[in-house]
């Protein structure tokens, strides 16, 4: 299961908002990250393994847009329900001002939707086989999307 609570622990994740995210990055951060010209505006920004908090909190607050929250297990299996951070992560959300209505937890391949910014940071290509994430890839990278992540050589993502 991909947890990344376990190596900061559920409180570290909740007090969030005010320090660094899973991902490493502060609220401050991730709004400075998002706030370059975009050539197309973000309706919709998915979360691959519930590490940047901040950076779904930042698009939120930039765009207004809708947050997938893709709640799919190391292996790129889908359980049928919330894996581990997603509650910590909601409840970040829920502190940030972002209402329950803008936000959908996936916990089936079927629900991916097309999206139009897609974080994926410490986890597929990092902490796991980037391969994985082929399904999301598929059903949720938009014509002219944008995908943030980060590899590890050996990851089998590195070149």
């Amino acid at each position: 299961m991909m947890d990344r609570t376990n190596k900061y622990g559920s409180a570290a994740m909740i007090r969030a908002l005010d320090g660094i995210d899973n991902a490493g990055l502060t609220l401050a951060a991730a709004t400075a990250l998002l706030s370059g010209p975009r050539q197309i505006p973000i309706e919709r920004f998915v979360e691959l393994g519930g590490t940047a908090v901040h950076l779904a909190v930042a698009a939120h607050h930039r765009w207004g847009c809708a947050l997938d929250l893709v709640a799919m297990d190391a292996d790129g299996t889908f359980s049928g329900h919330p894996v581990a951070w997603v509650a910590p992560y909601l409840e970040v959300l829920t502190q940030a001002g972002v209402a329950s209505e803008h936000v959908r937890v996936i916990v089936q391949e079927k629900d991916l939707y097309s999206a139009q910014l897609i974080a994926n940071l410490s986890g597929f290509g990092d902490n796991h086989k980037i391969r994985h994430i082929e399904p999301v890839l598929a059903a949720c990278l938009s014509n002219g999307g944008q995908m943030l992540v980060d590899i590890r050589k050996g990851s089998g993502a590195y070149p």
